[in-house]
């Protein structure tokens, strides 16, 4: 296909609108019939910005006739394009003489734009295309990699165009575990094309490591464009970092140790430094290790017992 854009222009400042030109259907049919089918669509986008309707059309030329002796179109790019074989329309955007079509359409950055948009959308329809914007950014990164939290941010910046912004989407996954454990997550705007998530790696069993990111941008037609990719890396939290009682860095009890501890199962005691290894198991902290050990699910359930004080950290575990 050929597509000639302009601008219209008139004597009288009142005449206003969009019209297209295409092909007549004398001499090899099939493209005028094609060309009305592309006009008719490009119209219709038109014509939903707002615009007056001039609707499509045919110009006969006066004096040309095509190969077969039929009249020929009058503009040349119609008539040379169906002699090569293929439909062309000339698009009339709006009109330079009139006042509001210039001021609504033609004065501004996305008064074009907008017309432009109308032109691609009605294009990718007659050509069965899926419409989709364009995206541009400035960076990805990772920020706050916090171990202790279990909790790193991805930042995409600089991204536009924000109009055709739908969602921003991470896929996020460690690379121990492989791309099939693979977690989504979506953006949060923070102004200024800047989006941010933050990775619990709670929903990744915990495990420490580089975790890929993959970012993409979901356009308000459906469509997903790849931006770019990062690696965070998650330090896996040693005991003696933490506790001031477990100070050895191997041996049964370590690995034990670090294993609850990486996986929050097991904190530590409460308002202080220590693990206290060798105290015994009660039966609210047996509660609460299994409670964490299922994911810390959450629960409307009441407490039924008098003896568990609201506040303490395993009244929901018991619950």
């Amino acid at each position: 296909i050929y597509v000639s854009l302009h601008l219209n222009s008139s004597d009288s400042s009142s005449a206003n609108g969009a019209e297209v030109f295409y092909p007549n259907t004398n001499y090899q049919s099939w493209i005028g019939e094609q060309g009305l089918e592309l006009a008719l669509k490009i119209e219709r986008e038109l014509v939903s910005l707002g615009l007056k309707n001039r609707g499509v059309t045919v110009r006969q030329s006066g004096d040309t006739n095509y190969p077969d002796g039929s009249r020929a179109d009058y503009y040349g790019v119609i008539r040379n394009s169906k002699l090569a074989g293929f439909p062309a329309v000339i698009v009339e955007h709006a009109f330079l003489t009139n006042t509001g079509d210039v001021a609504n359409y033609l004065a501004t950055e996305s008064g074009l734009r907008s017309l432009g948009d109308a032109d691609a959308t009605g294009i990718a329809d007659y050509l069965g295309l899926a419409k989709k914007a364009l995206f541009t950014f400035t960076g990805i990164s990772v920020e706050n990699a916090d171990s202790q939290k279990g909790t790193f941010d991805v930042v995409v910046k600089g991204l536009s165009p924000l109009d055709k912004l739908g969602k921003v989407q991470f896929r996020v996954y460690n690379k121990k575990n492989g791309q099939s454990t693979q977690k989504i997550y979506y953006g949060t705007s923070e102004g200024s094309g800047t989006y941010r998530v933050t990775v619990p790696i709670k929903d990744h069993d915990y495990e420490d490591g580089e975790y890929q990111v993959s970012v993409y941008a979901l356009d308000q037609y459906g469509a997903e464009q790849y931006l770019g990719s990062t690696v965070a890396v998650m330090k896996a939290l040693e005991p003696k970092d933490v506790f001031s009682d477990v100070q050895e860095t191997s041996g049964w009890r370590y690995e034990a140790v670090k294993y609850v501890l990486n996986h929050r199962i097991m904190n530590g005691i409460s308002g202080t430094t220590t693990f206290m290894p060798d105290i015994p198991l009660t039966r609210e902290m047996f509660a609460t290790i299994i409670y964490r050990m299922e994911g810390s699910p959450s629960t409307t359930a009441s407490n039924p017992f008098s003896d568990v004080i609201e506040g303490n950290y395993y009244v929901v575990p018991i619950k």
